[in-house]
């Protein structure tokens, strides 16, 4: 069990409701990734129909594509599963059953990155994705879910209410473009393009 922090029971702010989130564009974007998988299968069995004709050529390519395809349908399923949130805790679901869940004294860091991420739909842009801590487990989301501007109300209520700590990491582009064109000393230019920008923060 984590750290249990005491609750504020005179907070002026009302307590938010139960509420559900998703990720309109996920069945979109699981769509397009199982499309790959199966188009990496079917260039492994050609390869391996054509083996002697240079098909192994087909089964490398066929293998690079299932793989990332996989990875890309993984990373959808554990970073885009709906999220619900209430006065307990923050809970991660899996067709429609509780996959993990943190209680809010459990939570032991919210830590909020800035990134270049998809839009829905096609294009690239800097969002940001947040991971809850707690001792055992994280839960991902990020400004793509639904109704993100509540979510972030709920989250930030549960944070002055429990006192958890907080961390930023900034790799968005235009950051990345801003140290290359503002931080004259090699090193340190070099250190701040692999880490980022880090810092404290009181909300998120």
């Amino acid at each position: 069990m984590g750290n249990i922090r005491s609750v504020n029971a005179d907070s002026p702010q009302p307590v938010p409701a139960k509420r559900s989130y998703t990720y309109p564009a996920w069945l979109f974007e699981q769509f397009f990734v199982w499309a790959g998988i199966l188009v990496g299968l079917i260039f492994i069995a050609s390869g391996i129909y054509f083996f002697d004709k240079g098909g192994w050529i087909g089964i490398l390519i066929g293998a690079i594509w299932t793989w990332f395809s996989t990875y890309a349908a993984r990373t959808s399923f554990v970073k885009q599963c709906p999220i619900v949130i209430d006065e307990t805790g923050i809970t991660a679901l899996a067709f429609g059953k509780t996959w993990k869940f943190i209680a809010w004294p459990e939570v032991t860091r919210i830590k909020r990155l800035r990134r270049m991420m998809a839009r829905d739909l096609g294009g690239w842009r800097n969002g940001y994705e947040f991971t809850i801590v707690g001792p055992h487990d994280e839960i991902n989301l990020d400004d793509r879910i639904s109704d993100f501007p509540v979510l972030l109300s709920a989250l930030n209520f549960y944070v002055q209410r429990y006192q958890i700590p907080l961390s930023a990491l900034d790799i968005g582009t235009d950051t990345l473009d801003q140290i290359k064109a503002t931080v004259k000393d090699k090193q340190e230019r070099k250190k701040l393009l692999k880490e980022g920008i880090q810092s404290s923060i009181d909300v998120l």
